[in-house]
């Protein structure tokens, strides 16, 4: 890890000699030090809003930008603090330190593919209704699944958890995730009195620390609080696009009520692999953060519920499931029973030909012996 640290600065100041040759080798080392899961998975969302990405680059509109970037930065987060050399040409040295990032961002999830050719949980299929306790120990009992799965329910179970942090770690686990694993463990479920695989699930889909509040907030404060968020927000558009057909005009452009309403649940999407897809996405979002509708009255209670079925309702997928398994089944049993009827016909064509043949036997050797008895 050391060894790709020291040669993604290498790579980038060789890319960006300008930059680099404004920068003391003390803040390069500072920097390298500081490229890490936790400063650049978790600043994600922070570097969506302050750059502007291409092929893996940070760039800055403007030197006023810069600026008021430099202060967002420091009264933001006292991980990039420690960062930002301060006393240096800071824009050039957040310019370099949020490319690290993304190219480090990058090649975590390359090294994930890799990784994952290895696991035996690639080629597994699960049966309908699949458990969560099940799902989950198949997941511990292989290496690769394993080794993303304790950070993850680490953060999410330590005493001083905090919810940023777990759904932080949320959102690495399914994301570095292959669709057909994450889906397993997004989807699985529960019998009610199940409570060890209960637990568990509340493990794996709920993206708050356990017991963390004491007053828990309305799905409509839930979704504002994701549309003030430019990364959740959009997580969001991606869900309703995929799940619920797209629109004419761009979802950027819709209020949060406009959104809501474009839920309709008789056109639930919920079979589509786009769809399914779009739902994992909303793994380590405040979108899959508990809520409720208890307290609200009239149009605020209809929208609540209708955002609670859609987002944190996972039974549409299950049910689409069972149908595609039915179907399956069904297929199964149709060419069974075409068989068995082919056979049948095949088995009465054979008998009444022998039938006919046998027939046209004895009818000849009636006529002969009936000559033979006149010629006598």
């Amino acid at each position: 890890m050391r060894v790709m640290k020291a040669a993604l600065v290498m790579v980038m100041c060789l890319a960006w000699q300008s930059a680099c040759s404004r920068i003391s080798s003390g803040c390069l080392s500072t920097m390298r030090s500081c490229v890490s899961p936790d400063l650049c998975t978790s600043e994600q969302n922070l570097l969506r809003k302050i750059c502007v990405s291409e092929d893996g680059k940070c760039e800055l509109p403007s030197s006023e930008r810069c600026n008021v970037t430099i202060l967002t930065i420091l009264g933001h987060s006292p991980l990039w603090r420690e960062c930002v050399c301060t006393d240096e040409d800071s824009c050039r040295a957040l310019q370099l330190l949020a490319s690290l990032c993304l190219s480090y961002l990058a090649n975590e999830h390359k090294q994930l593919k890799t990784e994952w050719k290895a696991s035996h949980l690639l080629g597994y299929v699960p049966g309908p209704n699949s458990s969560c306790l099940l799902e989950t120990t198949l997941c511990i009992q292989d290496e690769v699944c394993n080794r993303q799965l304790v950070p993850f329910v680490q953060s999410c179970s330590d005493p001083q958890c905090e919810d940023s942090r777990c759904r932080l770690a949320m959102r690495r686990f399914f994301s570095g995730l292959p669709q057909t694993v994450a889906e397993t463990l997004v989807f699985c479920e529960c019998e009610r009195e199940d409570q060890d695989c209960q637990d568990i699930q509340n493990t794996l889909h709920s993206s708050s620390c356990p017991g963390g509040h004491t007053l828990m907030w309305n799905c409509l404060e839930m979704l504002d609080s994701c549309t003030g968020d430019k990364l959740c927000r959009q997580t969001f558009e991606g869900f309703l696009s995929n799940c619920f057909g797209p629109e004419d005009a761009p979802l950027s452009e819709y209020s949060t009520r406009d959104l809501i309403h474009l839920i309709d649940l008789d056109f639930f999407l919920s079979g589509d692999k786009e769809c399914r897809m779009a739902f994992v996405a909303t793994m380590g979002s405040i979108l899959q953060s508990p809520c409720t509708c208890h307290g609200l009255h009239h149009d605020d209670l209809y929208r609540c519920s209708i955002l609670h079925q859609a987002i944190q309702n996972r039974s549409h997928f299950r049910l689409q499931e069972t149908k595609r398994n039915f179907s399956s089944t069904q297929s199964q049993v149709n060419k069974s029973e075409q068989s068995r009827l082919w056979f049948n016909e095949q088995l009465w064509y054979f008998l009444t030909t022998v039938f006919v043949v046998v027939v046209v036997i004895l009818t000849l050797v009636a006529i002969i012996l009936h000559k033979l008895g006149c010629s006598q």
